[in-house]
């Protein structure tokens, strides 16, 4: 990250864009079995825990990962079990994403 800008208003600011991706995800999840305001409290209960939003104000790679995990989940229910192309493609494509933030994560360290 610190190859963008050293900047901690740049890399707060790619966190909280993460952050927010990782909302829209765990909405759309939630979405698919709840009625639209329970998807909106459940969202707002995991995305507003501790644990997730510690994460935020730190430079790390697990705000993507998470992200990435949670929209291959969202890919997979809207590909009924792959039949659907586009979003099994998708899955791969965020599976694809997944391995390269542990990799990215692995390699700042």
């Amino acid at each position: 990250m610190t190859t963008v800008s050293s900047s901690p208003f740049a890399l707060l600011t790619v966190q909280v864009a993460i952050y927010a991706t990782l909302l829209a995800g765990i909405l759309r999840c939630c979405s698919n079995s709840a009625s639209p305001p329970r998807a909106l409290v459940g969202a707002a209960a995991i995305g507003l825990l501790p644990a997730v939003t510690d994460y935020v104000v730190m430079v790390s790679y697990t705000l993507a990962a998470t992200s990435a995990l949670v929209w291959g989940c969202v890919a997979y229910l809207r590909s009924t079990r792959l039949r659907r192309r586009g979003p099994s493609v998708a899955l791969g494509v965020l599976l694809g994403v997944l391995g390269l933030t542990r990799v990215l994560a692995r390699w700042s360290t």
